[in-house]
């Protein structure tokens, strides 16, 4: 199959591109072309030259927040002395303003983008920028950009505050939003059997294919967080942040694939689960301890004497706080509660996960946090949801029936599941330790 990825061009995901690459790399995804606009049209560069070491250089040199910075202050210049002048003269300010400003990073960016490597490359690159001369929008495929002209062009389209010129009464308006569009528009007509789009939804490009009457399959990759470039508090996370974005755009790209499932968290469900299997064999049962039985079916609100509790009793409640949850769309109800528990006690995020590893981080935190913190409860009218694992892995006779029902009615379904979770987990690790 023949594939084409095209990246948004908005500079927040830039980072996040470049990672959906080598996601896509390595799931052997072998790309006929890459296109972009604006600063993606950078991201797009660097991954037609196929060199993940320069791209890791590239990143923790932070040269996209360099890039945004000038087109900030392009824009300001703008916005403050440019808006009322006619084309002519608006063109003339604008070129000179941008080759004096864009040297530093011209002479950047020629340490990372080898413009021969790019032309030789089985990944065609298509750019959509601007026309110097009539700064109107133009599609340039490699082929087309002057030799020695490709890091010029590529400036020239990620400087450039925004793309549709119209003049009125030789005045100058610029259409802001109109940026992002442009890639799509063009891509959805390129040849390839499927398209991948990074950072555009679903509805965006399925309306582009419509249009176009395309027979044409496509992926979407988006990120699981919102993007942000604003500056961090010291100038050595600037590298971090960006290196953050990457293995968030590896990630998300990799559940895009259905290479790894989770809501939240980043989870491979064919490695390694024998705790996992244990988990499923047990969950639901009622616990042999009069104490613990009555706990659960406080946290669960059945209404019944203990020595007549059931697993399907269990199971009912379990599956009806999963309806209420926001994993309820989950298709591994049991993996999910594993999922919910780790993320709750604040597993980090940016990890691939087996499920028995993601049993024993949650095993670890609460060893480490009860080591660390273990008042006691007494006295205490409000609960917690440190108080209540405390007391299912200590000593559960500290807390009434009236205190867990009050915690009950006031917790979300995710955390009431995180602590029925946790108490199964607990309990096969004593018993199997």
């Amino acid at each position: 199959m023949r594939y084409g990825l095209l990246l948004n061009g908005n500079g927040t995901q830039a980072d996040f591109q470049l990672g959906a690459w080598q996601a896509l790399n390595e799931a052997n995804l072998h790309l006929d072309w890459v296109a972009s606009s604006s600063i993606g049209g950078i991201a797009a560069a660097l991954i037609a030259q196929k060199d993940r070491h320069q791209i890791s250089q590239f990143l923790s040199d932070a040269v996209f927040e360099k890039i945004t910075a000038l087109n900030d202050s392009i824009a300001g210049l703008y916005l403050q002395y440019w808006s009322d002048l006619n084309f002519h003269d608006f063109r003339l300010q604008f070129l000179q303003t941008f080759v004096q400003k864009a040297m530093p990073l011209r002479r950047l960016l020629s340490r990372y983008l080898d413009e021969t490597v790019i032309r030789r490359s089985s990944c065609r690159l298509i750019l959509i920028t601007i026309d110097p001369q009539s700064l109107s929008i133009v599609k340039r495929t490699i082929e087309e950009i002057p030799t020695g002209q490709l890091i010029p062009t590529l400036l020239l389209g990620a400087v450039f505050p925004v793309f549709r010129t119209q003049r009125d009464q030789d005045a100058t308006y610029f259409e802001s939003g109109f940026l992002s569009e442009m890639p799509l528009e063009t891509a959805v007509l390129l040849p390839c059997k499927k398209l991948m789009a990074v950072g555009y939804s679903p509805v965006e490009v399925r309306r582009a294919v419509r249009k176009n009457q395309r027979d044409l399959s496509f992926l979407t990759i988006q990120s699981s967080e919102y993007l942000d470039l604003s500056a961090p508090k010291n100038a050595a996370a600037y590298g971090q942040d960006h290196h953050r974005h990457a293995k968030l755009g590896y990630l998300d790209t990799l559940k895009a694939l259905n290479q790894l499932t989770g809501r939240k968290l980043y989870i491979n469900p064919h490695g390694p689960h024998q705790f996992f299997d244990l988990v499923v064999a047990h969950i639901g049962f009622p616990p042999k301890l009069p104490v613990e039985c009555q706990i659960l079916m406080a946290l669960l609100d059945i209404s019944k004497p203990y020595t007549a509790l059931e697993q399907v009793d269990i199971l009912e409640k379990i599956l009806a706080l999963m309806n209420r949850s926001s994993w309820r769309k989950s298709d591994n109800t049991i993996l999910a509660m594993i999922e919910m528990t780790a993320w709750v006690v604040h597993v980090p995020k940016l990890n691939i996960y087996m499920p028995d590893q993601l049993i024993f981080e949650i095993l670890d935190w609460a060893e480490q946090t009860l080591k660390h913190n273990a008042p006691t409860i007494e006295g205490t009218s409000e609960l917690s949801f440190f108080d209540c694992v405390r007391a299912i892995a200590v000593h559960p006779e500290s807390l009434s029936v009236e205190q867990i029902s009050a915690f009950r009615e006031q917790a979300a379904p995710e955390l009431i599941l995180s602590l029925i979770t946790f108490y199964y987990i607990q309990a096969i690790a004593l018993n199997f330790a």
